[in-house]
C-alpha cells in the first residue's frame, strides 16, 4: 500500500518543502530548517501507528518513539542528526497520512508480535532451535 500524505493543514506548509531532482538531489533547500526532516516525519507515522500530528497526540508520539528506542528496534532517533522532540512535532501539527492509527495497546501488541516473529526466524535460520 502506498503511503499518502498531506501537509496543507500545517501552518506555513510551503516553507517546509524544498525542490529535489533525480535521486533526491537537493536543488533548493526548504525555507524552514525543519523542512529537511519532512520525509522522516512522514515515514515515522508508519512506525508509531499514528496517522496525524495534532496538539493532543504529541505526547503519545513521543511515548511511542521512546518505547521503540527502548526496545532497540528503531532507527527513528539513532544515527540521525536530529531527535524528534515535542518542539519538532509542534512544527508539523496538521500533517496527515493514511498510516494505520492504532491505540497504544494495539501498537504495543503489533511491536511485540513483530519481535517474537523476528526472534523465531533468527533461531530457525541460525540455530535450528525452533
Amino acid at each position: 500500500m502506498a503511503l499518502n500524505w498531506s501537509i496543507t493543514k500545517i501552518r506555513d506548509w510551503n516553507k517546509l518543502q524544498g525542490k529535489y531532482g533525480p535521486g533526491g538531489v537537493v536543488i533548493e533547500k526548504p525555507k524552514d530548517p525543519l523542512g529537511i526532516f519532512l520525509n522522516s516525519i512522514i515515514l515515522t507515522t508508519v512506525c508509531v501507528d499514528l496517522d496525524k500530528i495534532t496538539e493532543k497526540n504529541i505526547r503519545e508520539w513521543i511515548w511511542r518513539i521512546e518505547f521503540l528506542n527502548q526496545l532497540g528496534k528503531s532507527s527513528i532517533s539513532q544515527n540521525q542528526v536530529f531527535r524528534i522532540t515535542p518542539g519538532v512535532l509542534k512544527r508539523f501539527i496538521g500533517l496527515s497520512t493514511n498510516a494505520t492509527n492504532n491505540t497504544r495497546k494495539r501498537f504495543i501488541k503489533k511491536v511485540v508480535t513483530g519481535i517474537e516473529r523476528d526472534t523465531d526466524w533468527v533461531l530457525r535460520k541460525y540455530g535450528g532451535l525452533i
